[in-house]
């Protein structure tokens, strides 16, 4: 349940604006007897690949508005903020799929936490499938993108 003063402070804030940059990607892939982790490698992507940015309105019903020309990870779009605690919310976002993770659709969670006025750190967990094989042909992939974004508030 959202708080009263969480509440109270959404009302009067406006926009909210974050410049998000990954900076580190990781994976683990489903096997038959656990785990893998790995380091996934995107040849031929330049660092601003892994740049976006997100809006956040105002309000008490507040939506983030993810912009990222590359969308990589198939988080461009709108969707309905879930407040977490004060300072940290959370959205998910789901579109018809392929995508680079999924098949049939693309889903994934953005969680961004402000550290202070000007900044904040941002995580993005796609939901992920890979190929595993001919006796079971797909599997789980769990990907962590993290990063980190400059953080500006325009009054309302």
């Amino acid at each position: 349940m959202i708080s009263a003063s969480l509440m109270m402070l959404a009302a009067a804030a406006g926009t909210v604006h974050y410049d998000c940059t990954i900076t580190d990607v990781s994976a683990a892939s489903a096997t038959d007897t656990g785990w893998k982790r790995t380091q996934p490698n995107f040849p031929g992507l330049e660092r601003d690949s892994w740049r976006f940015a997100i809006d956040v309105s105002g309000g008490t019903d507040r939506t983030a508005t993810v912009i990222w020309d590359k969308d990589l990870a198939n988080i461009a779009g709108s969707a309905k903020v879930l407040p977490l605690a004060e300072g940290v919310f959370a959205f998910i976002i789901a579109k018809p799929g392929g995508c680079l993770f999924g098949e049939h659709v693309c889903l994934a969670t953005v969680q961004v936490g402000d550290v202070g006025k000007d900044k904040a750190h941002v995580a993005v967990t796609p939901a992920g499938i890979i190929s595993a094989g001919a006796d079971r042909p797909m599997d789980l992939l769990q990907v962590s993108l993290l990063g980190s974004c400059s953080r500006t508030e325009d009054a309302r």
